[in-house]
């Protein structure tokens, strides 16, 4: 289990308060260049304790040797990043931290926020008419503003059935309200 994923687990922040009474801080988290590790899929992350308490915890994304320094050199610093860029470095406040990749959902759901201020945001179930599925060698006929969300493996969520590569009994059928269009649902699955 990588650190970051301990972190975002139920038990991560017991183990955060239970360093903190023995007088250890997180304050930094920082994401390795991708490859770094070149036989290997993993990517490092590096995390820093301190017996210091910062007011914030500082994350970032490294890339390349020079922007890797500049992150380095302001940690040491002190310097309490201003952006709200993983590459330049960034501050959360809060101190959550559940993993590099929640945190880009975050950011990412935050400027659309800004961007689209005038939509409204739905859970899923919300918008949903009916949500089906179906037994082994069966196979699902489309209905209107539906989407289809796999159960297994790495397909990607579809409002197109016949683009469907894997059986259809492992998929979800999730018929949409008329408030959300399908098209737009399945980008919002996408993967960054």
């Amino acid at each position: 289990m990588t650190t970051t994923t301990a972190l975002g687990i139920s038990e991560g922040p017991r183990f955060q308060k239970a360093l903190a009474n023995e007088g250890f801080y997180l304050n930094g988290v920082f994401n390795a260049p991708p490859k770094l590790l070149t036989r290997s899929a993993i990517r490092p992350v590096i995390v820093a304790f301190s017996r210091q308490d910062r007011s914030s915890l500082f994350v970032a994304e490294l890339g390349d040797e020079s922007q890797a320094v500049e992150i380095a050199q302001a940690f040491s610093r002190g310097d309490e990043p201003e952006s709200n860029s993983l590459y330049e470095g960034m501050s959360l406040a809060d101190g959550r931290f559940d993993g590099f990749e929640s945190l880009k959902a975050r950011l990412q759901i935050d400027r659309l926020k800004t961007q689209y201020n005038d939509y409204k945001s739905f859970a899923l179930g919300e918008v949903s008419l009916e949500i089906n599925s179906v037994r082994s060698r069966e196979s699902f006929e489309h209905k209107d503003n539906s989407i289809y969300v796999p159960t297994v493996g790495t397909s990607l969520v579809t409002d197109n059935l016949s683009s469907v590569t894997i059986k259809h009994h492992n998929l979800i059928q999730v018929v949409l309200s008329d408030a959300v269009n399908s098209q737009y649902a399945t980008a919002s699955f996408a993967p960054s």
